[in-house]
């Protein structure tokens, strides 16, 4: 198993800014691809004498040797320096990934460049040798795939990387997509024309990303990185560059840094491995070397031994107070045993400390909501340990400095416990077994990201079964005094003290934060006290019921219906060896309580996540499962609640139990109530302070006419507020009282004969009534009628932001909801073409349409966008206008193959997936709907016709209920 540095999703600290900043839209991910660490790492120590992370640390192997390249991949070099890695894989079936990775990025700019990295990517799409102007798209779309979904690139400060992915069911597109790549290579054409309509695009995309989050990061990067050119190179680059380049200009950095000795072709897929290594022999071995006078490729310096540094960053969207303290270090490779040894030591660390600082985020006493430690590797010469907390006031920012300090002092003064050690190495090697079973099931992306990686920063990629080979050597050796030495491995040089604030509000100084830091690392502290897991998940076995009947359906689909009433459907999958999914629905949801109760029961199942179930609270559960693969949440919407679990085919008994629990011992936990209602509040402030979401919440707010259910994706401070936990738990208690009102979905690789006990004890005695089965109640939540339209306002930055909806009254059908998903791919092609590329007005769409069959029974259709404000009513307009076209003019034939071919494919791809088979048989569970009718295709696609879409247009897009909310700039104050 391939392991991660995964951020805590609380951090908010220039590790997660730079993530979300690298240009374009390709996969999450750092600029540097380095370690190979399950979980998030390490705190920071005193400013003591102790030597840098990785220096002076016990490593009892210090074994040297790299770490042999996986068997199976076939890596070469042609000739002109070109590097290569191929690697057949099976899943996704049917689909190769090719990628074309650049080592260079905006780092290589030179000032008079800024953004000319980034801006060469764009153009990569806009014409080249074999594929002029907009001909790579139209390929892909051709081909069934989607743009941005399928056919990406980014640009970070150290690379840039091209990914397409491409079926591979006609041997002609697999080839024609290597053409791609090797144009992209070395025959990109620059066509002045393309040129200037392209800045208009990248001009958008900054205006995208121009939020408060940008400009926390402007704040936080020149003093993070001081002296470095990686201060000044955010990959989006300046206005003056964008809107002054010249089509020479980019060719002549093209050709400085796309070259052979800088790239590597990475193919991984449903492919003949040696064919396509001949191909990209054959292919590639002709694209140019390096000029004479071209510039070398050296590492951009950035200094780790500076005296300390300290910055605050406030912004008018940023509405709570944060605390980042990161030490730097020379960054550190991951290429051999000893460094996989480091790796796995730091792993282990940060899971100890994390899970600390969880605990104690549930006490009232903690000056935090949330806090979690890292080691990160955000620029490629530097890692990064960092200790973060998001205060509950501004007034405890010092307080949460000195806590986790003291934290980290905890661990050098006691350690952690054999009974702590023995939960680490568990999870640990639970991961890396999981590796190994899931080794012939491993996604082709997640592969060709690792290829990636070993060739920018020559990671090592030994393969699942060689590194749980090592990891099971490893781990079990590695001692308290390791982990121990870790807490004292900062100092004071190469420090750096980030806080972000409010516009509004006092923080500690950069002297109060060195004082505290120093008191807390020197005060002596008690041992960690340690919980007690001896209990069992649940008091006491249930009884188990019977299965009364067991029935096969087609599609190898089976259902037992059980002695208390409820239904299970199976269906035993290959797709993923290690998994099995279980999903219990029931209809009702938040529909079938009153307005005043709504509140209570729309986050009641969130309480109880974040509480616990049966003899442990989350936090102890969690220790509790060490080694096992189990996860059990539970949702209440406005339509359905439902239990969700996972689990390996090994752990379906204590998943099972905890299913069980979840029905019938949801935990009262005050503490971790008030700990959740804290995070949920500050989350709420948060958005409510963030432009985007502001205008969801406005348009909302308008197009349900303020209704008390407006269906918001996220809390708001006045639904918080009012919840009450003992409310919040009976509408819960109400909810998963009638186990006979839910059908229980089971899908995965079990094993029929195992599952059967475990389900008749855990499943068929749940309790259970004679109350007929819930439906959906209308609750009268209806979008406006007629013609409307508002203009809300709102943040400083020159965005507008669109959003165009169409609602109409329609009585629910299959075929309805089939022309829903055929008109979500048109509107996605067509107003892409014409906001996109035609006006170069806006960066992106995003497009949905639905058939409800839930009351009301209607049809809906949303499309949002953002644009220059002086633009916006005039993009309305040509939105409108091409949406109205549908409706009277008939889709030329190449739109109608594309829509069919995205159609097909996606519905391939989805076949083989746990998760389509669970959300298929829950829809025939609830609904009684066809099982064949989704297994199938044909109907949806013999629906893809010019007459059809344009009678599905009037049903959806019609004029009767239209409504447009547009976003603009707060005016300035007279």
């Amino acid at each position: 198993m391939t392991t991660r540095r995964p951020r805590s999703r609380y951090r908010r600290s220039i590790a997660a800014l730079l993530l979300w900043l690298t240009a374009c839209s390709g996969p999450a991910r750092t600029p540097d691809r380095t370690p190979k660490d399950p979980s998030a790492p390490v705190g920071i120590g005193s400013g003591s004498a102790a030597a840098p992370l990785g220096v002076t640390l016990p490593d009892p192997t210090k074994d040297p040797t790299p770490i042999p390249l996986d068997p199976t991949i076939r890596k070469g070099v042609l000739a002109n320096g070109l590097t290569y890695y191929v690697k057949a894989n099976k899943q996704p079936g049917s689909r190769v990934q090719l990628w074309l990775a650049i080592d260079a990025g905006s780092v290589q700019e030179d000032d008079p460049e800024r953004g000319l990295a980034h801006m060469v990517e764009h153009l990569a799409f806009e014409g080249t040798r074999r594929f002029p102007k907009h001909d790579i798209q139209n390929f892909i779309e051709r081909s069934g795939m989607r743009f941005g979904a399928d056919l990406n690139a980014y640009t970070s400060f150290d690379e840039t990387v091209y990914q397409l992915m491409v079926p591979t069911d006609d041997p002609k597109t697999v080839i024609k997509g290597l053409d791609v790549l090797r144009d992209w290579a070395a025959d990109v054409t620059f066509d002045p024309k393309e040129v200037v309509d392209e800045r208009k695009i990248i001009e958008e995309e900054r205006r995208t990303r121009n939020s408060g989050q940008f400009r926390i990061l402007q704040q936080l990067i020149p003093v993070a990185y001081q002296g470095s050119k990686y201060a000044q190179r955010l990959p989006i680059g300046t206005t003056e560059v964008i809107t002054t380049a010249t089509a020479d200009k980019l060719a002549k950095f093209y050709k400085s840094w796309y070259r052979p000795d800088l790239m590597a072709v990475i193919v991984v897929g449903d492919v003949d491995a040696a064919a396509i290594e001949k191909e990209i022999k054959a292919r590639f071995a002709d694209v140019p070397v390096a000029a004479a006078g071209a510039p070398k490729r050296v590492a951009t310096p950035v200094s780790t031994d500076l005296p300390p540094r300290y910055v605050v960053a406030r912004d008018r969207e940023t509405a709570v107070f944060g605390v980042s303290i990161d030490h730097q270090f020379p960054h550190r490779t991951l290429a051999t045993a000893a460094d996989l040894r480091r790796a796995l030591v730091e792993a282990m660390f940060s899971q100890l400390v994390s899970s600390r600082l969880e605990t104690i985020a549930k006490r009232a006493t903690s000056p935090w909501t949330s806090a979690s430690v890292s080691i990160n590797s955000n620029l490629r010469p530097v890692d990064e340990l960092s200790l973060a907390g998001t205060a509950k006031s501004g007034k405890q920012l010092l307080d949460v400095v000195g806590e986790l300090t003291g934290e980290l002092a905890r661990v050098r003064q006691h350690g952690f416990s054999p009974e702590e050690l023995e939960q680490v190495r568990a999870t640990l090697l639970q991961r890396y077994t999981e590796g190994v079973r899931e080794a012939d099931t491993r996604d082709s992306g997640g592969i060709a990201d690792e290829m990636l990686r070993n060739f920018l920063v020559d990671e090592f990629m030994a393969g699942p079964t060689k590194e749980h080979e090592l990891a099971v050597r490893l781990i079990p050796t590695i001692t308290n005094a390791e982990l121990v030495a870790i807490a004292g491995a900062a100092r004071d040089r190469g420090r750096v003290v980030m806080i972000t604030a409010p516009l509004k509000g006092d923080v500690p100084s950069e002297a109060d934060i060195t004082k505290r830091i120093a008191e807390a690392a020197a005060k002596p502290v008690a041992p960690w006290q340690a919980v007690d897991l001896s209990q069992p998940l649940i008091s006491a076995q249930p009884t188990p019921g019977t299965i009364t009947e067991d029935k096969s359906l087609s599609n190898g689909v089976t259902t037992w219906t059980l002695s208390n009433g409820a239904r299970v459907y199976l269906k035993q999958t290959d797709f993923k060896k290690d998994e099995v999914t279980l999903v219990a629905v029931s209809s009702g949801g938040t529909s079938v309580v009153s307005d005043a109760s709504y509140p209570h029961a729309r986050f009641a199942a969130d309480i109880v996540n974040a509480s616990g179930l049966g003899n442990y609270g989350a936090e102890e559960l969690a220790k509790k499962l060490a080694g096992k693969k189990v996860s059990v949440a539970t949702t209440i919407d406005a339509e359905q609640e439902r239990v969700s679990a996972a689990a390996s085919p090994d752990d379906l008994e204590p998943m099972l139990q905890l299913v069980h629990a979840a029905f019938t011992a949801p935990r009262k936990d005050p503490a971790a109530f008030e700990a959740w209602k804290a995070q949920q509040l500050q989350l709420a402030a948060v958005l409510e302070a963030n432009t985007q979401a502001r205008f969801v919440i406005g348009a909302f707010e308008y197009l349900f006419s303020k209704h008390p259910r407006i269906p918001l994706p996220f809390p708001t401070t006045q639904r918080i507020a009012a919840i009450d936990l003992d409310k919040a738990l009976a509408q819960y208690r109400a909810r998963f009282a009638n186990a006979a009102d839910f059908s229980f979905v089971i899908v995965g690789a079990y094993d029929p004969a195992k599952l059967r006990p475990l389900v008749e004890r855990y499943l068929a005695s749940l309790p259970a009534t004679r109350a007929p089965r819930e439906t959906v109640r209308d609750v009268n939540l209806r979008s406006r009628k007629g013609v409307a339209a508002t203009t809300l306002r709102h943040g400083t930055e020159q965005k507008a932001m669109t959003m165009l909806v169409t609602s109409m009254p329609q009585r629910w059908s299959l075929p309805l909801e089939w022309d829903a998903d055929i008109l979500q791919h048109v509107l996605d092609l067509e107003l892409l073409a014409v906001l996109r590329e035609k006006l170069g007005g806006t960066y992106s769409v995003s497009v949905q349409a639905q058939a409800s069959r839930t009351p009301p029974p209607q049809t809906l259709s949303l499309v949002v966008f953002e644009s220059d404000p002086a633009r916006a009513k005039a993009m309305q307009v040509e939105a409108w206008k091409t949406i109205d076209a549908l409706a009277t003019t008939p889709l030329g034939q190449d739109t109608l193959d594309k829509v069919r071919e995205q159609i097909i494919k996606a519905h391939d791809s989805e076949l083989k997936e746990n998760s389509f088979w669970s959300d298929t048989l829950v829809r025939v569970a609830r609904f009684g709907d066809p099982l064949d009718a989704f297994v199938t295709i044909d109907q949806v696609t013999s629906r893809v016709k010019a007459p059809l879409i344009q009678k599905a247009a009037q049903q959806f897009l019609g004029k009767p209920n239209r409504t447009t909310v547009t976003l603009l700039p707060e005016e300035p104050k007279k």
